[in-house]
């Protein structure tokens, strides 16, 4: 890719940093981000890059100086050791994770399959035809009462997931990727069996054209004025490694309309 001029690789899950070698005759690129990915704490990450990749301007957004690509380059022979070494405890620690991600998964599965075995009690009554009537209300009762159980658990097992500290993994991004999808899908059976509700419709302005403040995406900003360059500043705390394309702004004399991710 002799055109190539900006890769792009936040977040990808890169521990093996040596393999940026393979970008060494693409002599046109000129911007490489790695934010996000394991490489990037390895003692003497970006030495290596800039000493392995001569032709880069810029390496996670920030410019590359002369003297400090001089340095780099002197430094190779004695920064690339330490890189090996930390790819070698890096590709254990990985060879770990996939074990452990595996058995829990497989742990999980069992769990799943023992509560599907797991046969209704007996209350140790006995009864006939006199007391049916009230069989039925106690059927109900206890019926009512394990689903507001279940549905207790559920919310507790939910929050106890999220609370919960976990490695930033591939393994992790796709149990928490699953554990939203199995969310969304009771959130659409409770709304099909429960009464509907109809969406509230977001307003931007008033009949009569004046703006509203509205944050429908929960985000903080603040607005202050800037007295030295003689302008208002507004600040709005995007998230994280947020793709440029799921960001709009609209400045206007009168307001400022910020759209993230659609809100």
């Amino acid at each position: 890719c002799e055109s190539l001029k900006k890769i792009d690789l936040t977040v990808n899950f890169v521990g093996e940093l040596t393999s940026i070698e393979c970008l060494k005759n693409s002599y046109n690129l000129q911007e490489l981000f790695l934010t996000g990915n394991p490489c990037v704490n390895y003692e003497g990450y970006r030495q290596y890059v800039i000493a392995t990749l001569p032709q880069l301007m810029y390496l996670d957004g920030k410019q590359i100086s002369k003297s400090e690509r001089i340095t780099a380059i002197q430094q190779l022979d004695t920064v690339k050791p330490f890189i090996l070494q930390q790819q070698k405890e890096y590709a254990k620690k990985r060879a770990q994770e996939k074990q452990e991600a595996e058995a829990k998964k497989e742990k999980k599965k069992q769990k799943t399959k023992s509560q599907k075995d797991k046969n209704p009690g007996f209350d140790g009554r006995w009864y006939t035809d006199i007391n049916k009537e009230d069989l039925e209300k106690r059927k109900d009762i206890e019926k009512a009462d394990e689903e507001n159980e279940e549905d207790e658990e559920a919310a507790k097992k939910e929050d106890d997931y999220w609370d919960e500290e976990i490695p930033f993994t591939p393994e992790s991004r796709i149990e928490m990727h699953e554990q939203m999808v199995e969310e969304e899908k009771k959130k659409e059976e409770g709304k099909k069996s429960g009464p509907h509700v109809p969406q509230r419709e977001v307003r931007l302005q008033t009949d009569d054209g004046t703006i509203l403040n509205v944050n429908e995406a929960k985000i903080n900003f603040s607005l202050s004025d800037d007295e030295k360059s003689n302008a208002l500043l507004l600040d709005v705390e995007c998230y994280k490694h947020l793709d440029t394309s799921l960001l709009d702004v609209d400045v206007q004399p009168c307001y400022v309309k910020v759209v993230i991710k659609g809100k």
